[in-house]
């Protein structure tokens, strides 16, 4: 028998999965260990790490937080494991072209708008500037709703 998180009334966070039916592109990383960012929360844009490896976990593709003028390959996704949250140095799961994600909207947007991550906001997305991180899948009427993105990235 499966059961989902609804059935238990959990509800869902922002960087949660939606909408994969049991098939994700979601892969493991390794957040990393040289990183300047000291923690970040589910959602959050990464990128990959141009020849980085990890010497702890070296299996692992090495990422850091996509920063203004990056592409970002997809967002951290939520764990219970972690509380939502990840160091330098973590293994942590991103979501990969084709995943639809739960995300914050940075402002209104509209049902099928490409969107950008926000580098000023990271975890938020916004309307297209820049490079494209993926295509809202429902409305956002303000700063701070929820919605799911599919994510899709695109050099600008």
């Amino acid at each position: 028998m499966e059961f989902n998180v609804n059935q238990f009334k959990q509800g869902v966070a922002v960087g949660s999965l939606d909408l994969t039916n049991g098939v994700s592109s979601a892969m493991s990383v390794c957040l990393d260990p040289d990183s300047t960012t000291t923690k970040i929360e589910a959602g959050t844009p990464l990128k990959f790490v141009k020849g980085g490896v990890s010497t702890t976990h070296s299996t692992y593709p090495l990422v850091d937080v996509a920063k203004a003028g990056d592409v970002a390959i997809g967002a951290s996704i939520y764990s219970l494991h972690s509380g939502g949250t990840s160091k330098p140095g973590d293994i942590l799961e991103v979501s990969f072209k084709g995943c639809v994600q739960r995300l914050t909207a940075g402002e209104a947007i509209d049902r099928g708008a490409e969107v950008s991550f926000d580098p000023a906001n990271l975890g938020k997305v916004v309307a297209l500037s820049g490079a494209r991180f993926g295509f809202a899948l429902d409305n956002a009427a303000s700063d701070e709703d929820e919605i799911r993105v599919i994510i899709d990235p695109a050099k600008a």
